[in-house]
């Protein structure tokens, strides 16, 4: 079983529908989203 999913983004809008969307898809699960900006960085 998974303990924690852990999803990378770039934008912002990825973020919030992803807090909207990952609770309905994986119920239980637990997850962290983590924003960071490597179009900048890289």
């Amino acid at each position: 079983m998974m303990e924690k999913l852990i999803v990378f983004v770039e934008e912002p809008s990825m973020e919030a529908a992803l807090e909207l969307l990952l609770p309905q898809m994986l119920g239980d699960a637990t997850f962290q989203i983590i924003r960071f900006q490597c179009k900048d960085a890289c």
